[in-house]
């Protein structure tokens, strides 16, 4: 915990404007925590800020410096803090803010690594929609394999660099080290070297095959609707033969040696096989309202990618309300990514769009709900913790 000292507020300004004043030369978390008034200030008063352990205050002070002196704001490391009461209710950025300047939570160096390796992974197993099936060819040796070799990446990139990153600034370095344009020969080349090593022959892939989309508006993770209604109707019907099977078997005969606690499970289990004749329709009207997917109104959740980037809000905006979408949220953690929703009849005319240039980027649309394979724990927190020890090592 370092506390730096900001001069030069009039009496008029609280707290919460210092906050918006510095958050942009500050550029990570901090609070701040009450004004002192130091004698030889006049009309002028000392803002104390608490910076986060992530960031350097030397770096902080020399850019409040720099890009405040219009305001005539100047800030120093106190040699000591003034006797003052903390104020009651600290101000620190508010989460608007802190997602329009695109600072997310303090995170271990290992938490950073693990999110952006898991929103790599997504990325590609969203663009390549085939890629998870073929993956489950090789009992997901290749997504596992592609895993690690994008680890080994991230790996280099998080250590080579500023240790203040969070997933958002790491993916975008990925990016620019390692395009995606490279993402399919990794593919092919992993999944060759599988086959080579079994003595399976190799498969040969088309970029554009491994990359198709299902067009079926009504698809449920890749289900056609037809098909999940029709699973829906199979098991209330087996639901339904399961439970007259067991009415069938109740004895309601009631004994003059039953208990009271006997008699009391009869009469229970007379009234619910009085309700059998009706529990088919109940069980139906049920699971068609819960569980059966609705193939009529409702919205679709649908993510974007953007290669090399994503475009500028302003560039992407015009695309979005061609599609009328609703939501839309640009992701914290992945540098290109966009989520949003759409209604039911845009989806197909939505996927139709996919390969749109904007701006100079190309977009990769893609439905939110796909099989995606995470690789095993016990694997991710291994390479997790070498970065950790990593980071130790160099601190020293």
């Amino acid at each position: 915990m370092t506390i730096i000292a900001v001069d030069g507020f009039t009496h008029k300004v609280n707290l919460t404007q210092v906050v918006k004043t510095v958050a942009k030369a500050v550029q990570g978390h901090f609070e701040a925590l009450n004004f002192y008034n130091h004698p030889d200030r006049g009309p002028f008063k000392t803002c104390y800020l608490k910076l986060s352990d992530r960031l350097d205050p030397r770096a902080v002070v020399e850019r409040i410096n720099n890009t405040m002196h219009a305001k005539k704001l100047s800030a120093y490391i106190p040699d000591s803090v003034p006797n003052m009461q903390v104020a009651v209710k600290r101000k620190a950025m508010p989460l608007k803010m802190r997602k329009r300047m695109r600072i997310h939570g303090e995170c271990s160096p290992e938490q950073v690594f693990l999110t952006a390796h898991e929103q790599i992974m997504k990325e590609m197993q969203h663009k390549y929609t085939g890629l998870y099936s073929l993956s489950s060819k090789t009992s997901h040796k290749l997504l596992e394999t592609i895993g690690v070799v994008i680890a080994d990446r991230l790996k280099k990139l998080i250590l080579s660099g500023d240790p203040n990153d969070q997933s958002f600034r790491l993916t975008s370095r990925y990016r620019k080290a390692h395009p995606h344009f490279g993402d399919f020969q990794l593919i092919l080349s992993t999944l060759h070297r599988i086959q080579d090593a079994s003595g399976t022959p190799r498969t040969q892939l088309h970029e554009n095959e491994l990359a198709a989309v299902p067009k079926d508006v009504s698809a449920v993770d890749n289900v056609p609707y037809s098909k999940a209604q029709e699973m829906c109707a199979k098991y209330t019907n087996n639901i339904v033969m399961k439970l007259q099977a067991y009415v069938n078997k109740y004895n309601l005969a009631v004994k003059p040696n039953d208990t009271e606690e006997d008699k009391a499970r009869k009469t229970i289990q007379k009234q619910f096989a009085n309700m059998m004749p009706y529990l088919p329709m109940m069980l139906k009207q049920v699971i068609t309202h819960h569980f059966t997917p609705n193939n009529k109104g409702g919205l679709c959740r649908m993510i974007i990618y953007g290669e090399p980037y994503l475009p500028a809000k302003e560039a992407s905006l015009p695309f979005l309300k061609s599609h009328r979408a609703v939501r839309a949220q640009r992701c914290p953690r992945m540098f290109n990514a966009l989520s949003f929703h759409v209604t039911r009849d845009r989806y197909a005319k939505l996927l139709a769009a996919n390969g749109t240039s904007v701006a100079g980027t190309k977009l990769i649309v893609r439905p939110a709900r796909n099989n995606l394979y995470n690789m095993p724990h016990a694997l991710r927190s291994k390479i997790a913790h070498e970065v950790a020890q990593a980071f130790k090592s160099r601190e020293r």
